[in-house]
């Protein structure tokens, strides 16, 4: 007798940033991987909802459109989208694979890191001595 077919959980899924780290700029774009259960990537997936918004740090109502880009890296999605301030966003992607019956979705945190200062100038820092100087 043969059962029904075993399906895996949408937990069973996990989303993960290629790189946490974006630039904070307009039309940046987003990399995530999809992986199921034993860590091999998902291709094939078909985006069904997403938000970008700044829930990590409070503010769930700063949110940015997204766009699905395309990408030709196996198991990855690429997503379009703006970061106009420093902090730490969360994507939320729902996505259909062709073998699951329920919708896998995930949140991925990326953190845009605060703009590097500027250089110096390359002249020397002179620092005089307050007070007495001994010998």
């Amino acid at each position: 007798m043969i059962g029904p077919p075993a399906f895996a959980a949408p937990a069973d899924y996990t989303w993960e940033a290629v790189d946490p780290f974006p630039a904070r700029q307009v039309g940046v774009v987003l990399r995530v991987r999809l992986r199921d259960a034993s860590g091999r990537p998902q291709p094939g997936a078909i985006i069904l909802t997403t938000r970008f918004d700044k829930s990590p740090d409070g503010q769930p109502a700063a949110y940015a459109p997204v766009t699905v880009v395309p990408t030709a890296e196996y198991g990855v999605y690429a997503f379009k989208t703006d970061i106009n301030t420093d902090g730490r966003y969360a994507l939320t992607i729902s996505a259909q694979l062709p073998y699951e019956r329920q919708p896998v979705t995930g949140s991925v945190v990326f953190t845009s890191p605060p703009p590097k200062p500027a250089k110096a100038s390359g002249k020397p820092v002179v620092r005089r001595a307050r007070g007495a100087v001994r010998d």
